[in-house]
């Protein structure tokens, strides 16, 4: 019951960080918000990405890692295949030079297969929950990067926000010890 608690209490906090960062503290700007077509898609991609993470920890003991992997992208394949094929008939080809296939090769092996073998171990580690957690870190990363390779300002509220996020997701994935 304590850890539910805990959890629930560090997923509020990481939401206030988020929107906190989101809304720059002008929280009144959460009334004027208005969903883009793409929005909309990512947040269902977001939904898909949440079923397929707790379906996971579900997945056969027996199907090794790879397997279960292998099978996946066989799937995606089989579902992206129409689509690669209305593509090819609609779109003029594409000429591809070294950078355009240093991108593919990068999405490809990184973005895809390595970070869902990577997801999928973490998910057998320590389950769905405390994996997505992953996810509240990405306004942290983004914003330090863009400090270091757009020179955008780091100002008081992105402290706030950083201290709110950091500390919902401590909250939400510590274990107190009982003696």
């Amino acid at each position: 019951m304590q850890r539910k608690f805990n959890k629930s209490i560090g997923i509020v906090l990481v939401l206030f960080g988020v929107v906190l960062l989101i809304t720059k503290g002008e929280l009144e700007k959460l009334l004027n918000l208005s969903f883009a077509i793409g929005d909309i898609w990512m947040l269902i991609a977001a939904i898909v990405f949440a079923i397929y993470s707790i379906l996971v920890k579900n997945k056969p003991k027996k199907l090794s890692l790879l397997s279960f992997q292998l099978s996946t992208f066989i799937l995606g394949l089989l579902y992206m295949f129409p689509f690669f094929i209305w593509e090819t008939l609609t779109i003029p080809d594409i000429q591809f030079e070294p950078k355009i296939v240093a991108s593919i090769l990068y999405v490809g092996i990184f973005a895809s297969l390595t970070a869902y073998v990577l997801w999928n171990k973490a998910i057998e580690s320590i389950g769905p929950a405390n994996a997505g957690m992953v996810y509240y870190t990405l306004p942290i990363f983004s914003g330090l990067l863009a400090y270091l390779l757009l020179n955008e300002t780091i100002g008081m509220i992105h402290l706030y926000s950083l201290l709110l996020i950091l500390s919902g997701i401590f909250t939400a994935t510590y274990t107190f010890k009982r003696k």
